[in-house]
């Protein structure tokens, strides 16, 4: 049985706290450096916002109880093991179908077939909508709700590979080829897959087990070097994306960027479009278009805060699988014109942002507050060797922090909640009840409890 002390889970609690502080210094100071361009300044009553909420998120991560997490391995046994394994193939599976699901719909209900590529689906959908032609699809919505079933599998996998059969590797290798392909055919969207691939890693860092690395030395260190090699890729796709959008349009880099950066309050120099010329022009392009987007954030929330009666979403603007739900399940369409209401639609409003615009300032405040609490809370029973719903939760919270200071990912992650509890309530259905212990044994590991 793996156990782990008390100081030990202290210590990687601590750790996700250093890494979400981190995260916002980051993006603070990456604002402040002219790769892109140089960002005009912002109020300072939006400086003294961006410096409270994380404030108010470390407050309430520090004081979150850490008491009664019995530090010790859920997975004890070979029945455990067995559970485990069929759980990861069924959500895993679930996650698949509802890749195909909108694969389907896009395909071949729309039309689309398997030549257009993900940039022209995108254009068409989005001309679609801003004329009124689009209507909410149970298939796809369906499929969208099902497609994060796969990040509680890749989360447990990631924690306790070792104790995964041959059989449970294999269906989540394929599921997740066949949600890549979706993601990359008929999405094109960057956000889940980044946010994927950094719950993995996250989940691999905090809840892996050694006792595997010590029986098997082919685990200990190929998983580092799958990571490097598929946070590569991804970082390849992502840079790629930004150039073959400008190319597929018959466009040029230079005048691409030029207009883009007009939407934002930026100033864009002649020594930034010169270094668009030449053989790494267009990797200086794609470079400065990441920076544009992991910056953006700051000045956008500025603008918002400083535009005069928007009028909050009440939660459609994080979560706009609510209109289309309501409208297939009730027929009431209940609806938040962004591209009309916001001063530029489309661009991230940093985590508080997302919130101030669904619930204004008191709302962004307690959000900071309980998204700490929370991510404690749960990072620590993860970090305790458990697979309940809030611990299998974890790695997906402190994602959602890491990210905060650009964009809010809660809407994208939420369905993922879901499936977390799903997961562990499914596991447990399958595991075998084991005889009680004894109760010495109980109040010997109670008293290694936090």
């Amino acid at each position: 049985m793996v156990e782990r002390d008390r100081v030990s889970v202290r210590r990687i609690v601590r750790g996700g706290l250093i890494a979400v502080l981190a995260s916002w210094t980051l993006v603070l100071v990456l604002h402040e450096i002219p790769i892109g361009g140089v960002w005009l300044p912002i109020e300072a009553s939006t400086s003294t916002l961006l410096i409270c909420w994380p404030l108010v998120f470390a407050f309430a991560y520090l004081t979150a109880p850490a008491r009664n997490i019995l530090v010790q391995d859920a997975i004890q046994n070979a029945g455990a093991h067995n559970a485990l394994s069929k759980t990861v193939a069924i959500t895993a599976a679930i996650g698949a179908l509802g890749a195909l699901l909108v694969i389907f719909e896009f395909a071949y209900l729309r039309g689309y077939g398997f030549s257009a590529s993900a940039a022209q689906i995108r254009m068409e959908e989005v001309s679609n909508n801003m004329k009124g032609l689009n209507v909410a699809s149970p298939i796809s919505g369906i499929g969208r709700l099902m497609i994060p079933a796969i990040l509680p599998a890749l989360i447990v996998a990631a924690a306790n590979f070792g104790k995964l059969n041959g059989a449970a590797r294999v269906i989540l290798l394929v599921c997740l080829l066949i949600l890549l392909f979706e993601q990359v055919a008929f999405d094109g969207g960057r956000t889940f897959l980044a946010a994927s691939f950094l719950t993995t890693v996250v989940a691999f860092l905090i809840g892996r087990d050694r006792s595997d690395f010590n029986v098997r030395k082919t685990v200990s260190r190929p998983p580092y070097l799958r990571f490097a090699v598929t946070g590569a890729a991804l970082m390849y796709f992502f840079l790629s994306v930004f150039i073959s959008r400008v190319y597929d349009g018959g466009g040029f880099l230079w005048s691409h960027y030029r207009t883009f950066s007009q939407d934002f309050r930026i100033f864009v120099g002649t020594d930034v479009i010169a270094r668009f010329d030449g053989f790494f022009g267009p990797f200086w392009y794609a470079v400065s278009m990441l920076w544009l987007y992991i910056t953006q954030g700051i000045n956008e929330l500025d603008t918002l805060l400083i535009s005069q009666d928007i009028p909050r979403s009440l939660g459609l603007y994080q979560f706009p699988q609510i209109s289309p739900i309501l409208q297939i399940v009730f027929g009431t369409e209940v609806t938040y014109d962004f591209i009309r209401i916001l001063p530029n639609a489309g661009t991230y409003l940093t985590i508080y942002g997302a919130n101030f615009l669904d619930f204004g300032h008191i709302g962004a405040f307690m959000s900071a507050a309980l998204l700490g609490y929370l991510t404690a809370r749960s990072i620590g029973f993860f970090a305790s060797l458990r697979l309940n719903g809030l611990a299998i939760c974890g790695p997906m919270l402190l994602t959602i922090a890491l990210f905060s200071p650009v964009i809010s990912i809660l809407g994208t992650l939420a369905p993922a909640f879901f499936w977390a509890f799903g997961f562990a309530v499914i596991m447990k259905a399958q595991t075998p009840i084991m005889p009680s212990e004894p109760s010495a044994a109980r109040t010997g590991r109670r008293a290694q409890s936090l």
